[in-house]
């Protein structure tokens, strides 16, 4: 999974609580410039919001963010299907 999917995974994750940059910097070991550049790109994509509130500007994944990552997920799993039937198939003749 990329960097930006890492971030959508973790935004899900932590829905309901609040998300600061500084989290995600934590989270991915990053530096507060790079991940000010993934921030922006994910919000230009209307992946992410973010909200100001008294103790900074909070991070939210949006419902396209969700169906993004969603899909991603199913995808992944519908390749481990297939490679499973595949095995067995190979596996049982």
């Amino acid at each position: 999974m990329n960097t930006s999917g890492k971030i959508l995974l973790y935004l899900k994750e932590n829905r309901g609580k609040e998300t600061f940059s500084k989290d995600i910097e934590r989270f991915l070991d990053f530096q507060r410039s790079w991940v000010s550049t993934l921030i922006k790109q994910l919000e230009g994509a209307d992946l992410i919001s973010r909200c100001g509130t008294k103790n900074g500007k909070v991070i939210s994944i949006t419902d396209l963010g969700l169906e993004t990552i969603l899909s991603s997920s199913l995808s992944e799993v519908e390749v481990n299907i297939i490679k499973a039937v595949k095995h067995v198939t190979v596996s049982g003749d």
